[in-house]
């Protein structure tokens, strides 16, 4: 069968041969949501356009503070109860304790999008070193896009609306993506 989803396709990349040989010949792709934004389209053209002018990519830093998605608007249809993830084909990282299960699927499931985001825009690939977060999942990751330094402000809460944003500062100037 083809296989159109959107991440994360797994909890860990040792578990990817299992999943993957259910797929059989045909293939998977794994679908973020924020390349087919308006905004983020226009965002990349327009550092495909500007980019020689801007100078060299000095730094790049994202937020996301994951809120309430329907913030303002009546009507919100999403459950109010959060369910555990339940997968019968892999399992956690090993040494991953038991009491983070949870927030490590909410960073895959939430805030890989802006990583994601962060990596389209700026044309490199996240590494994160470390992080800490408090128990309302309010922190700051850090690492690097090769050799250039990334960060990673991250909350979340219901009494505020959603929003997501990626600087990326260059030599000459700063460019910032919010949405």
């Amino acid at each position: 069968i083809w296989v159109f989803t959107e991440k994360p396709l797994l909890l860990n990349k040792t578990s990817a041969p299992k999943i993957l040989s259910k797929v059989g010949n045909k293939g998977v792709c794994v679908g973020l949501m924020k390349r087919c934004d308006a905004g983020v389209i226009r965002a990349k053209h327009m550092l495909e356009r500007e980019g020689a002018r801007l100078g060299p990519l000095k730094s790049v830093s994202a937020a996301c503070h994951a809120g309430d998605s329907y913030f303002g608007i009546g009507g919100d249809i999403k459950s109010k109860h959060d369910r555990p993830v339940v997968s019968a084909l892999e399992e956690f990282p090993a040494g991953l304790p038991s009491e983070l299960h949870y927030d490590y699927e909410q960073f895959l499931n939430v805030y890989s999008h802006t990583l994601n985001l962060s990596e389209y825009l700026s044309g490199g690939h996240v590494a994160l070193d470390s992080g800490a977060t408090d128990q309302d999942g309010a922190g700051q990751f850090v690492g690097r896009m090769g050799s250039l330094p990334f960060a990673l402000t991250v909350s979340r809460g219901k009494s505020h609306p959603w929003t997501e944003s990626v600087e990326l500062r260059f030599k000459k100037a700063t460019m910032t993506v919010r949405l």
